[in-house]
């Protein structure tokens, strides 16, 4: 992820104190995947790319993506260049060139081709530049020169720093010996930085008809006809502490990067300079490289990743990266000074000091609005005069808006709308009895009409002092806008529409104000016709044309994750479009708005192999890159779309797309901008992916010869089974003909085995019938018996009785009862209910003999009186031992002995 930095610059001792600084841009190598220390940096100014030799990769930025080239060997790449558009290296005792070949860049070494380290121990090779139709390759000892035909090697006058190419001079500058120029091939002596002393010359520059000298430890030197001056006093003196490593002239200013306090870029005209340091927003402290781009953008390689400095870009920021300042609501222009207002209290920017000093660090300040050289401050409690004091006017609380028509102000509040004159400044008057925060609002013939801070519009009459909700078709507004073009309202009805208002007849009208922007959030007035918009978190300068919204994107990356939700402020001063921030101020140039549409390069890439437009791709290697430049220009600076067929169109967030596993088919991806609300596209990439192997035309060929093939082997296959088939069917039929007799005679066995068993059970039963009567009867007869016996029990004893008695005996004794015949009763009764008997005790375990006796009688439909006789128990003692068995088998009352041991 690419982290925006955008950091103010301390430049006086005041423990609190912010200006307006160029942008900083912090590339950590997470992002470039890359290493830490950047020793060399180029540019390829036809197209911006510029290149970094970092350790044991190359890297190709275009200000889009990150390419990275790796050397494919141990040698730490120590420098690279870019001469006629071909990326040149040097390494450890190696220099060369690289080459692009088959979408693939590959290294070619000059030094091996001509043998260049013939006879040389250790040589890395850190600086490469072009002169005078060569290009030179510098170590520390020696010098090589190569015209495209041969390379020539030259021994340096002693060890040396660097070679500098200065006004059409090559200046070397030994360590011990002085600083020499290369000329036709021989070194001659120039001048001693300090007479008899080592010097590290760290940077040679122009500077008027002299030259500047940096040096890394003594600082800078003035070096002319007169000899060797010290550069300031002061400034050398700071220089001393911190180290140069790397020192160039640009417009005017030297840039100077130390080994430990970042860069310091020095005003060569005013004699004034501006530090930037790792604490105010740069990578590292030790800068190890400096190069300034065709944009005026200082890319600086340090030991722990790359910083860019934007310092041609008139867009700055005035950020507290402490978090003094807080959050800023509020801010207008008042003399030379900017007055802003923020969750912590009330600060003055000076524009001629470039410093920002509290004013009053205490509470929170709502609005802050200059009329007429007259400045009216409102926070929690109130509004105030100031006038190097605050002096209150009023306890109206939060004051949001405030504007002045005529003699009259209007402002807004917590509370509601007031107005007041000079006269009434501390009695101002409420409009309507509307007791709603209006968090902004505009005035039209003594109407009204404000937004509601959480929603709903609201219309005030200033001359009836009246208010009221105005609703759309029948429902508040969730987020109105309010856009004004000369004296005509429109409202902003959802998140894209805008529809008239009458202020007068309080009704909206047909009329519409076109703009295509969708999702619009928040829009402030900025002055006539000009409006700040917000849609989806990005920012627009919007203008009214021709009853349509024209819409300027403001680069998202310049406030992304820094607006102040409902308490966006906008106001323009000059060229610049001034935007409040969480912790700060965005000051925006207007002359940097890009009205015209980008020029857009799409590069696809499979595997790092790069493919031309059109491309064929087969379908197993269908995982795709597509990198989307903006040519000369930065991809964040530019809100771009993408669209893969007729597939939704999409936000495009990062300049990688990618895409896996694509089925076969005929593609097209298109890149678009959003221009006044319309899609207008950039450029397209082409491609079709290849079908499956086994989807092939060739395959299809041969699929369609097999299935020729088989259809006819399938006939000849089909009359040879049809024949068989017959004769199948016809021992089929004659088969089923005898399983049919099989099973009509199986079927008759099954039929008379079935009366058999109906015949049998029949049978069974009427031998149970028979044996239950025979029971009854036995019973019957001991029943006699006992009561004859009872009966003679009773009569008196005599001789005659007697006699009677025998004779009764004697009669019948032949009736008496046989226990063989009962025991044989009991027997057949078990047989007969064998099976039953068993289904019920493997059931009931728990039943005795006497209870499966009870349970056949049961069976056998008998009564309580019929059974009483055959267990040779009374009635009552039958009921018990049925009551007994309906526990022990657990057989609720309501259900029926009898019919459960038959169904059982």
């Amino acid at each position: 992820m690419k982290f925006y930095l955008l950091f103010f610059i301390l430049i006086s001792n005041q423990l609190f104190s912010q200006s307006f600084a160029p942008i900083i841009t912090n590339y950590p190598k997470s992002e470039y995947l890359g290493e830490s220390p950047i020793w060399d940096i180029a540019e390829n100014k036809k197209n911006g790319t510029i290149f970094f030799a970092n350790n044991r990769n190359i890297l190709a930025y275009d200000g889009n993506f990150w390419e990275k080239i790796s050397t494919n060997n141990l040698a730490i790449t120590r420098s690279v260049a870019i001469i006629n558009q071909v990326i040149y290296s040097g390494s450890l005792n190696n220099f060369g060139y690289w080459k692009l070949e088959k979408g693939t860049r590959k290294y070619v070494s000059i030094s091996d081709q001509f043998n260049s380290f013939k006879g040389l121990e250790q040589e890395e090779i850190w600086k490469i530049f072009y002169h005078q139709k060569n290009i030179y390759f510098q170590s520390f000892n020696y010098l090589f020169q190569f015209d495209g035909k041969e390379v020539k090697r030259f021994k340096l006058p002693a060890l040396s720093s660097y070679i500098f190419e200065v006004d059409n001079h090559l200046f070397v500058a030994t360590i011990s010996k002085g600083i020499f120029e290369f000329l036709d091939g021989k070194f001659i002596k120039k001048f001693d930085v300090i007479q008899d002393k080592p010097i590290v010359v760290h940077g040679i520059e122009k500077y008027g008809n002299d030259f500047l000298i940096g040096t890394l430890t003594e600082g800078i030197f003035i070096y002319n006809n007169k000899g060797v001056i010290p550069f300031d006093l002061k400034l050398n003196q700071l220089l001393k502490n911190h180290l140069i490593l790397k020192m160039l002239c640009f417009d005017n200013h030297l840039i100077i990067g130390t080994s430990n306090n970042g860069v310091y870029v020095y005003d060569l005209k005013n004699k004034t300079y501006i530090n930037y340091n790792q604490n105010l927003g740069l990578i590292s402290n030790t800068i190890q490289n400096i190069k300034i781009d065709s944009k005026g953008n200082a890319w600086l390689g340090t030991d722990k990743g790359i910083s860019k400095i934007e310092l041609k870009n008139k867009t700055q920021l005035l950020y507290d990266y402490n978090g003094h300042l807080g959050n800023v609501f509020t801010f207008d222009f008042f003399k030379n000074s900017l007055l802003i207002g923020t969750n912590h209290g009330f600060y003055n920017y000076s524009f001629t000091e470039n410093t920002t000093k509290p004013l009053i660090e205490k509470g929170l300040i709502w609005n802050v609005t200059n009329l007429d050289q007259t400045l009216f401050v409102s926070d929690s409690w109130g509004t105030h005069l100031y006038n190097g004091k605050l002096e209150k006017l009023s306890i109206n609380n939060g004051g949001y808006k405030l504007i002045k028509i005529g003699s009259t102000f209007y402002q807004s509040s917590f509370t509601g709308v007031y107005k007041f004159d000079l006269k009434t400044l501390k009695s101002p008057h409420k409009i309507s009895n509307l007791s709603i925060p209006i968090l902004d609002f505009v005035v039209v013939q003594n109407k009204i009409l404000g937004i509601g801070k959480n929603g709903g519009l609201y219309l005030f009459d200033v001359v009836k002092n009246s208010g009221k909700e105005i609703l759309y078709k029948g429902k508040q507004l969730v987020n109105p806008q309010i856009i004004k073009e000369n004296n005509r309202i429109y409202i902003l009805i959802d998140n894209q529409n805008f529809e008239n208002f009458d202020l007068f007849s309080k009704k909206f009208t047909t009329l519409k104000l076109n703009s295509k922007l969708k999702n619009i959030n928040r829009i402030r007035e900025l002055n006539a016709d000009n409006f700040l918009v917000e849609a989806d978190h990005i920012l627009y300068y919007s203008k009214v044309e021709n009853n349509s919204l024209i819409h300027y994107l403001i680069p998202k990356k310049l406030y992304d994750g820094k607006l102040v939700d409902d308490n966006l402020t906008g106001k323009v001063n000059n060229q610049f479009l001034y935007i409040n921030l969480e912790n700060g101020i965005l000051k925006y140039d207007l002359n940097s708005i890009k009205k015209d549409l980008p020029q857009v390069k799409i590069s696809a890439k499979i595997n790092q192999s790069i493919l031309e437009n059109n491309p064929k791709i087969e379908y197993s290697n269908n995982y795709i890159d597509f990198y989307v430049s903006i040519l000369n220009d930065d991809f964040s600076n530019y809100q771009l779309f993408y669209q893969l067929n007729d597939s939704k169109i999409l936000p495009l967030n990062s300049p990688i797309i990618n895409y896996k596993q694509l089925e076969s088919g005929i593609y097209d991806l298109k890149i678009y901008t959003l221009k006044d609300g319309d899609f207008k596209k950039l450029n397209h990439f082409h491609f079709r992916i290849k079908k499956i192997w086994y989807l092939s035309t060739v395959m299809i060929i041969i699929y369609a010869l097999l299935v020729l093939g088989s259809i006819f082997s399938f006939y000849q296959y089909n009359r040879f089974k049809i024949k068989q088939r017959f004769k199948i069917k016809q021992k089929a039929f004659e088969y089923e003909l005898n399983l049919l007799e099989l099973k009509h005679k199986q079927e008759l066995k099954e039929f008379t085995h079935r009366q058999e068993k109906g015949l049998l059970e029949n049978s069974l039963q009427s031998k149970s019938t028979e044996l239950a009567a025979q029971a009854l009867i036995l019973a019957n007869q001991r029943s006699m018996i006992t009561d004859v016996n009872e009966l003679f029990s009773q009569l008196d004893v005599n001789e005659e009785n007697k006699r009677l008695k025998k004779k009764f005996e004697k009669t019948f004794s032949e009736y008496s009862y046989n226990r063989n015949e009962w025991e044989s009763f009991e027997l057949n009764i078990q047989e007969i209910h064998q099976d039953f008997i068993k289904r019920l005790s493997d059931k009931y375990s728990q039943l005795s003999a006497k209870d499966l006796k009870l349970c056949v009688f049961l069976r056998m439909n008998l009564s309580t009186k019929e059974i009483a006789p055959l267990m040779h128990l009374n009635y009552r003692s039958v009921e018990l031992q049925r009551y007994r068995l309906r526990k022990k088998m657990q057989i609720s009352s309501e259900i029926n002995l009898n019919k459960y041991m038959i169904n059982f």
